[in-house]
């Protein structure tokens, strides 16, 4: 469908629009541009980019859309949900944190953009914001992007970091810990109650020489109201630069955060060390993902994670799922 068809066909009574940008002429520019005068009551908004090759496209491709995309959005003064899968410029950003209805952000960030901005003075910055999604390749931006700004009443976030080549000069451990260092000191420790955090990487072989410590999850200890945290990463995890975090290593997040009931994380699940006696256990976990962690006997790991996570008010165990490239067994179902 060509652009002045789209948007002439756009009923007065329309509140969403969602767009997949590829290559704009200079007359589609203008018609994308005057969405916002011609509706200005539209609440939900998504931009996706359409693939295009760089080589012949050229790189000014994207820097249009990014451009057109970011002018649209500060024409609009109602919205509620924003998805934008390309960079935003400043000003857009600007507009958004300053958007009182603003409920729901899905942005993509870039990696050399400051955000020091955003830390100007708002008497509305996101005061009905509640979730957020970022899209970036690395952390340490998605760091920088929460510490501009106060998030005290958002309640979820998610982090997207795509795959990108291992470099032995990366050193996760520290942006992994500042990362959840500033979602402690930035958002609300009652409020926030949904963390997921994906961070693949392509690993060498030996994925055990490349390991974060276990201190990097203390700041999540205060986040005493979570009920999600799922942490997709291909990292394994070590205790004072010598053992991986076992599975005893759970039980801090189970005394702190009892209310979690979808937890994701990797471990080393060979060491089968939990307490006989513990001081409390978690009733509501529902499901238990540990992704890549490390498993040679199934059975007993099934056996501690009974002990840990009893559903004693269903009488019935948590959905379980443990997978790993280098496990003996692969899954275990229904533990």
């Amino acid at each position: 469908m060509a652009w002045n068809t789209f948007v002439y066909s756009i009923g007065h009574r329309t509140l969403r629009i969602d767009l997949q940008l590829g290559t704009l002429l200079v007359t589609d520019q203008s018609l994308l541009l005057s969405l916002p005068a011609a509706h200005p009551n539209i609440i939900h908004v998504s931009f996706t980019p359409h693939e295009w090759d760089d080589r012949r496209e050229g790189p000014e491709a994207s820097s249009i859309i990014s451009t057109v995309s970011s002018d649209i959005v500060c024409g609009w003064n109602h919205l509620t949900y924003v998805n934008i899968a390309i960079p935003l410029a400043p000003r857009a950003l600007l507009h958004l944190r300053d958007m009182p209805l603003l409920h729901v952000v899905r942005l993509t960030l870039e990696d050399s953009e400051g955000f020091e901005y955003l830390s100007r003075p708002s008497q509305s910055a996101f005061i009905a914001f509640r979730e957020l999604s970022i899209s970036c390749s690395s952390v340490l931006s998605c760091s920088a992007f929460l510490n501009a700004m106060s998030w005290h009443h958002l309640e979820s976030i998610e982090v997207n970091l795509p795959s990108v080549p291992y470099d032995p000069a990366d050193d996760d451990a520290v942006c992994m810990k500042m990362f959840f260092q500033v979602l402690s000191a930035q958002c609300s420790t009652t409020s926030l109650k949904r963390i997921f955090l994906a961070a693949y990487r392509f690993m060498p072989t030996n994925i055990l020489d490349y390991t974060i410590e276990e201190d990097m999850l203390n700041p999540l200890l205060s986040f005493s109201d979570l009920t999600v945290l799922e942490i997709c990463s291909c990292h394994a995890f070590r205790i004072s630069n010598k053992s991986r975090l076992s599975l005893a290593g759970l039980v801090p997040l189970v005394q702190y955060c009892n209310d979690l009931v979808h937890l994701g994380i990797i471990v080393d699940a060979t060491i089968v060390n939990i307490p006989t006696y513990l001081p409390v256990s978690n009733s509501k976990v529902a499901y238990l993902n540990l992704h890549g962690s490390l498993i040679q006997d199934p059975a007993s790991v099934a056996a501690c994670l009974s002990e840990l996570l009893a559903r004693s008010s269903h009488g019935t165990a948590p959905h379980t799922s443990l997978y790993s490239q280098h496990i003996v067994s692969s899954s275990l179902e229904g533990s």
